[in-house]
């Protein structure tokens, strides 16, 4: 799901001073368990007199520090929850498979990978189309100049994410989310010369990689990524099950207002995000991601391109962002810079490569992502000060 245009203007400056005043506060070391009393305290702050953030969530881990906290609001709710725009990392790693075994490139034009018509007027600008000129690279960091099916302008009247909420029993197909953008929208411009984040562009990916893996999406998240890592409670609802087992319940998700959890049209988020986990899932997908167990070191160097702004202080590569906190405020400074992904949900999956920090963070509401990103700064800060 389309996470930028939801976002507020992000983590007002004085409201950043006085997280960091919080944090500082004493300037001293402090133990793990304070740590963890700390995080438990931010998160209920966090989700108190939010009826739309029952299933809140923060998971801190770190090998180098032993630290491994799993902090619940519900401690006897649902595990698994949707994970949103994070999921389009997990697409990004089926591409770069595909890429490390030599069968695509960053820099291979998609058009002659698709059927005749298969991307016909999904391209074009002032009257051009330039699907021949699209590039995998130019989807995977939304440069493609593709539009954005799940919250740009449609000329039907109501965005897709309202349809998600007002037509609730439609099952969408990756075809029709295509025809969406083709037939309600036009492309914002020339492919490789505007960044424009786009679920639209995902789902041409998720197409792609079907084709030349002769498989299923579904099943090539689970045969690629979820089996071979033990991702036992991580699945696409409503098109694949756990290994787990069916029964797995999910916590609410809310958008524009309703719990849309259990409604058939979140199928409307397939290659873009259509998948549940829960946060001990994503640490063992972010800790494979970045141990090599995954992808090569070249083409996870090549997904850490950072040249786009998706809103100030974070900054988009191929798949994956880079929260750079001293562009929130300069009291941030300090911090390290944070590699990873976040959904319009709320959800948050991030790394510091430099102290070897994963903070996993689930509010669970498209009305909570800048509360969750305050989390997130508020977990960083503690773990820092830990010793």
């Amino acid at each position: 799901m389309n996470t930028s245009s939801h976002l507020r203007p992000f983590l007002g400056r004085a409201l950043v001073a006085l997280i960091v005043t919080f944090l500082v506060a004493g300037c001293g070391k402090i133990t793990k368990e304070q740590a963890e009393s700390n995080i438990k305290d931010a998160l209920a702050k966090t989700v108190k007199g939010h009826a739309d953030r029952t299933g809140g969530s923060v998971l801190v881990h770190s090998d180098t520090l032993g630290i491994h906290f799993l902090i619940k609001s519900d401690p006897q709710g649902p595990d698994a929850y949707h994970i949103a725009s994070i999921g389009k990392t997990c697409t990004a790693v089926l591409v770069g498979k595909l890429i490390d075994s030599g069968e695509l490139s960053l820099d291979e034009k998609v058009a002659p990978l698709f059927d005749n018509g298969s991307l016909d007027g999904l391209f074009v600008f002032d009257g051009v189309d330039h699907k021949s000129e699209v590039t995998v690279g130019q989807l995977l960091g939304h440069t493609s100049g593709i539009a954005d099916y799940f919250d740009d302008e449609a000329q039907g009247g109501k965005h897709l994410s309202a349809l998600i909420v007002d037509e609730p029993d439609h099952f969408w197909t990756p075809a029709e989310l295509l025809d969406f953008s083709r037939n309600q929208q036009t492309a914002v411009g020339i492919p490789g010369q505007v960044y424009h984040y786009s679920d639209t562009g995902y789902i041409v990916l998720g197409l792609l990689v079907e084709k030349l893996y002769k498989s299923s999406f579904e099943k090539l998240l689970a045969q690629e990524i979820f089996t071979p890592l033990g991702m036992n409670r991580t699945w696409m609802p409503l098109r694949s099950k756990p290994a787990a087992g069916s029964d797995t319940p999910i916590r609410a998700a809310w958008l524009h207002g309703t719990d849309v959890s259990t409604f058939t049209s979140i199928t409307a988020d397939w290659s873009g995000g259509g998948i549940a986990s829960t946060e001990e899932d994503l640490l063992k997908f972010q800790k494979a991601l970045w141990s090599g167990d995954l992808l090569t070191a070249q083409m996870l160097e090549s997904m850490q391109t950072f040249d786009n702004v998706f809103q100030p202080g974070i900054y988009y590569g191929k798949g994956l962002m880079q929260l750079q906190f001293g562009d929130f405020s300069k009291f941030l400074r300090s911090y390290p810079n944070m590699v990873g992904h976040m959904g319009i949900l709320a959800t948050q999956m991030f790394y510091d490569p430099d102290n070897d920090i994963h903070i996993i963070v689930c509010l669970g509401s498209d009305a909570a992502i800048e509360d969750s990103v305050k989390l997130l700064i508020q977990a960083l800060g503690v773990i820092l000060k830990t010793s």
